[in-house]
């Protein structure tokens, strides 16, 4: 018994140490969880589109040890939906970073905070910003093969001491400064292009950029289509925000006249002017046509409602009748071909709220017929331009007018097959070539965060 009563006094202290130890493992593991619960917590706002790498931004976390500080500033409205200032505090100082989301809220693009002052902004615009904000996160990342992807474009060129291609001139320079940042870079537009430029003690490099969608959205322009579907279907979210109108245009007005002249493209009009007596009165074109056929009369007024639907809403054409039950059939080609159908006698304000944007806007008339049962079919091409993106949306309209009871001629339905976003960066004879400014612009230094 002695024996007995000896050996579990000697195995005490192995048991205690035992017991200390499964007790310092499940207190680990706890910390462990609990860790894992507050990391998947801070970025359970964070989703993204499958088409960005979401394995960069996360390899930056764990990389900068990043701690987000305060909440998401908004910064601006985006082609895709809005971006936000995010501020991170790093193992290598204070970061600000650019977070654009879609309109469901999704991040499709990240960049680092280009702060060139309110002057800066006026010369800047901010598709520019947006390209540069990307290379500069990219090359700050260190991530050489997210890096290669963001200069892989055609319209990026790199001039430096540095050889061999651009991706190994920017990151030989790169590598060659560990300590690179925000405050390094500048910015400005040489011979009307935009050069992203940084110095260092080591050297220098100059990017200079040629925008288009496809630079700009980073090769998403199918996200842009689907965005773009979404808008059309969302009425809540349909508002878009005041446009400015393009400076293709040439536009020249007063309180009751307006004029236009558009650069010439194929067989499209584009040059147009209109009058009016007062500013509550209508605009009526001053080269009205007063045809003695009903289906040419209307064309004339489609023609006219259409080829200003892209402008401001104060000077958009609409000395037209339409019915109460006015419908838009709308077909969208995509991989899958999309219908919408907008039942409101302001469907067409929504098309010119969401497409025309102030943007360079073309209307053609194709034909115009009159029917058996007095129904009147226009049919159109309407071609929205953006020259400094070099994207079309394409539009192919039948304009249905039918008699009404006091036998007016009355508008009662569109029949639109569209296709969205089309790239034209390739197309020499779609680009809309504007004047650049005479204007020096000065050179901005980015500030650091």
């Amino acid at each position: 018994m002695k024996r007995s009563e000896s050996r579990v006094n000697m195995m005490s202290p192995f048991n205690s140490f035992i017991d200390y130890l499964i007790q310092g493992f499940r207190l680990i593991m706890a910390c462990v969880v609990l860790i894992v619960v507050l990391s998947s917590k801070a970025e359970a706002g964070d989703m993204f589109v499958s088409s960005y790498p979401k394995a960069v931004f996360e390899k930056w976390l764990r990389d900068a040890d990043a701690q987000q500080v305060n909440e998401d500033e908004y910064r601006r409205t985006t082609l895709l939906g809005q971006s936000f200032i995010r501020t991170y505090n790093t193992n290598k100082g204070q970061r600000k970073l650019e977070i654009h989301r879609t309109i469901d809220g999704y991040i499709y693009d990240i960049g680092e905070y280009v702060d060139l002052g309110s002057v800066g902004d006026t010369y800047i615009s901010s598709t520019i910003q947006i390209i540069t904000s990307r290379i500069i996160w990219a090359a700050l990342t260190h991530n050489e093969p997210y890096l290669r992807s963001v200069l892989a474009s055609e319209r990026i060129h790199v001039e430096s001491p540095y050889l061999g291609s651009k991706e190994s001139q920017v990151l030989g320079f790169v590598r060659a400064n560990p300590n690179l940042h925000v405050g390094n870079f500048y910015l400005s537009i040489s011979d009307g292009s935009p050069v992203l430029a940084a110095e260092t003690d080591n050297n220098f490099i100059k990017i200079n950029i040629n925008p288009t969608i496809d630079l700009l959205l980073q090769g998403q322009v199918v996200l842009y289509q689907e965005i773009l579907q979404k808008r059309l279907k969302n009425v809540e979210n349909s508002a878009e925000e005041p446009i400015s109108i393009h400076p293709a245009y040439q536009f020249v007005h007063s309180e009751t006249q307006f004029s236009y002249k558009l650069p010439k493209i194929n067989y499209y009009q584009n040059e147009r002017s209109y009058l009016r007596n007062g500013p509550q009165d209508q605009w009526i074109p001053t080269n009205r046509e007063l045809l003695a056929i009903p289906e040419g009369r209307l064309a004339s007024l489609v023609a006219h409602r259409w080829a200003t639907l892209a402008l401001d809403k104060e000077y958009r054409y609409r000395d037209i009748n339409v019915a109460d039950s006015f419908m838009v059939n709308l077909a969208i080609e995509g991989k899958q071909l999309e219908r919408v159908e907008i039942k409101s006698n302001q469907a067409i304000e929504r098309l010119g709220d969401l497409f025309g944007r102030g943007l360079p806007a073309y209307y053609n008339t194709i034909s115009a017929q009159r029917h058996e049962n007095e129904e009147v079919h226009i049919k159109g091409v309407w071609l929205i331009i953006d020259p400094d993106l070099a994207y079309e949306h394409i539009f192919r309209i039948t304009d249905v007018f039918r008699l009404d009871q006091n036998s007016r001629y009355v508008w009662n339905e569109s029949q639109i097959r569209a296709i969205l976003g089309v790239r034209i960066d390739h197309l020499s004879q779609r680009k809309i070539q504007i004047a650049p400014t005479k204007k020096e612009v000065p050179l901005f230094k980015i500030n650091a965060n």
